[in-house]
């Protein structure tokens, strides 16, 4: 691959991960979200860092909330 084509695919795998992020972060309520919601969403502008770090530590998991969705058959 030349240098030129994996410019491009970083380039499209970094945009990929912040608008996962940015999405995620802007579906989620503040409770649900370590931290500042504000600080999250500039993280997500740090390259490949800030978008992983808020999709690994950033969001919190609601006990029980996701099982309860599926079986009641809402959205994941």
């Amino acid at each position: 691959m030349t240098r030129k084509a994996l410019t491009v695919l970083a380039s499209v795998i970094q945009l990929g991960l912040q608008a996962v992020a940015l999405i995620d972060l802007s579906a989620r309520d503040a409770r649900e979200v370590r931290g500042p919601k504000w600080a999250w969403a500039l993280a997500s502008f740090v390259n490949f860092f800030g978008p992983l770090a808020y999709l690994l530590f950033g969001g919190v998991e609601q006990r029980g909330t996701r099982r309860r969705r599926i079986q009641k058959g809402g959205k994941r």
